[in-house]
């Protein structure tokens, strides 16, 4: 609205809860993961007194089934793995989103070994493809799955990570139906006492989107400072920055963020 600067206040409900078996046999382990997860989007009360609280998003429910085989190889371990994702929307808010539901499945082969000089490695490759009704015909099913991460401990306490990661998304996207994200990352860690650590992290990502004709590049930089409570917990504050570039320049925008976070088992 011309001269008016409209905000507005919600709260959005996640909830998810998994269950899991590992057997050892055959060798190696074998392991069964079943994770449901919903999130609810709560309505928008916004500033102008003269708007209605409204939803302005769909909320969504995911299936994640993931199953595989690891065991011992050439001194570190290797596994196969299949995974099975499935996306639910409400009819209702089909219709009122444009947000549609999706299904991938990715099988994937893993290695991972830990050397003398501090080098732990991470490699896992395969193909994820992706089924729905509401998919284009000449969107291409089956991509690339990639994932990969380095770390090397330095001394003093300092941990040095890069990674690299190729997944289609289902959850957490801006696109109605899935995303094909590729990202690559850096971070270093450093312990400054035994129980507080601070992290630095860059992460750059593009997302092609699967419903539309539309991409997204976004950076980011995050710093980190964490402290370890009692029993395991931890509380940790983040400064972050965002930048995202779009298709449409006139999309483009920048985040600055500051967050506290709390974790542990109780």
């Amino acid at each position: 609205m011309p001269g008016a600067l409209i905000g507005y206040r919600k709260d959005d409900v996640f909830a998810s809860a998994s269950a899991g078996v590992t057997v050892d046999h055959w060798g190696g382990r074998s392991h069964l993961t079943a994770t449901v997860s919903k999130l609810d989007r709560g309505k928008a009360h916004f500033t102008l007194a003269d708007l209605n609280p409204t939803q302005l998003e769909a909320g969504y429910g995911l299936l994640d089934v993931a199953g595989g085989h690891i065991r011992p190889l050439l001194g570190g371990e290797a596994g196969a793995t299949l995974q099975y994702r499935a996306s639910r929307i409400g009819d209702d808010e089909r219709r009122t989103f444009g947000r549609f539901p999706a299904e991938t499945l990715r099988g994937s082969l893993a290695y991972g070994r830990a050397y003398a000089n501090g080098i732990i490695l991470m490699a896992e490759a395969g193909v994820v493809g992706i089924a729905s009704a509401y998919l284009g015909t000449t969107v291409e099913r089956a991509r690339p799955f990639l994932k990969g991460e380095v770390a090397w401990q330095l001394p003093r306490g300092t941990v040095l990570k890069a990674k690299l990661a190729r997944d289609i998304q289902l959850a957490d996207i801006d696109d109605p139906l899935g995303e094909d994200v590729r990202t690559v990352g850096l971070s270093l860690e450093k312990a400054l006492t035994e129980k507080l650590k601070v992290t630095l992290a860059y992460e750059q990502a593009q997302s092609d989107w699967l419903y539309y004709d539309y991409r997204t590049r976004t950076k980011s930089l995050a710093a980190t400072l964490a402290y370890t409570l009692p029993k395991g917990a931890t509380v940790a504050l983040e400064y972050s920055r965002l930048v995202r570039r779009e298709n449409d320049k006139a999309a483009d925008f920048k985040v600055d963020g500051l967050a506290v976070r709390f974790a542990g088992s109780f």
